[in-house]
C-alpha cells in the first residue's frame, strides 16, 4: 500500500536549496564587513597613541603651570618642539627657533617652577621609524580680534616615509603623517 506524501512531509528539492544557499551567502556579502581598505600597520597605531599622548602631556604641562609650552616660562620664543632621535624631512620647514620637547614633558627646564607636576609623559621615544615628534604652533586672531588669540598645535608623527608633509597651517593630516592637533 502506497502512502501519501502531505505537504508538510516532503523534502526541498534540489533547486529550492540552490537559491536558499545563495541568497543567505549574498545577505551575508552584504552584512559582514570585509577588510578596510587601508588598514593601519602596527607601527602607524603606535605612533598615533605615542601622539596622543604627547598631546596629553603638553595639555597638563599647560594646566599646571599655566604656560603654553613655547618658551621659557611661557614667553614665546620656539616656533616647534621635537622629540629624540633625527629630524625627519620637511616639505614646508617651519623655520625659527626649535626646542627640545623633554625639556617641558620629562624634565622641568623651561621655568615650569614649583607649579611643574611632571614628568608628562611615561618615555619620549623617537617614532617607529626612527624619526623624532614635531610639535607645531599656529597662532591665529579670533575675529579679527588681536586680544583674543587662539593657539592650534599638531603633535606629529612624519610616518614611514620620514617626510612631515603636515603644515602649521593644515587643518587635516597630509600624506603618512600620524598626529592630532590640539586647540
Amino acid at each position: 500500500m502506497r502512502q501519501s506524501v502531505g505537504l508538510y512531509q516532503r523534502g526541498f528539492s534540489v533547486l529550492e536549496l540552490i537559491l536558499t544557499v545563495t541568497l543567505l551567502l549574498g545577505v551575508a556579502a552584504v552584512c559582514v564587513p570585509g577588510p578596510a581598505p587601508e588598514l593601519q600597520s602596527d607601527e602607524d597605531r603606535m605612533a598615533t597613541e605615542a601622539c596622543r599622548s604627547i598631546a596629553r602631556g603638553l595639555e597638563d604641562y599647560q594646566s599646571d603651570t599655566g604656560f603654553v609650552p613655547e618658551g621659557r616660562s611661557g614667553k614665546k620664543t620656539f616656533a616647534w618642539l621635537r622629540g629624540p632621535g633625527p629630524e625627519p624631512q620637511f616639505n614646508d620647514h617651519p623655520g625659527g627657533l626649535a626646542s627640545d620637547l623633554s625639556w617641558f614633558l620629562l624634565k622641568n627646564k623651561m621655568g615650569g617652577g614649583e607649579k611643574w607636576g611632571g614628568p608628562y609623559v611615561e618615555n619620549l621615544d623617537a617614532d617607529p621609524w626612527g624619526h623624532s615628534y614635531i610639535v607645531l604652533f599656529r597662532e591665529e586672531e579670533k575675529d579679527n580680534n588681536v586680544s583674543e588669540v587662539s593657539l592650534t598645535r599638531w603633535v606629529l608623527s612624519a610616518g614611514a616615509d620620514g617626510i612631515l608633509q603636515t603644515t602649521v597651517h593644515d587643518s587635516i593630516l597630509s600624506g603618512d603623517d600620524r598626529g592630532v592637533e590640539l586647540n
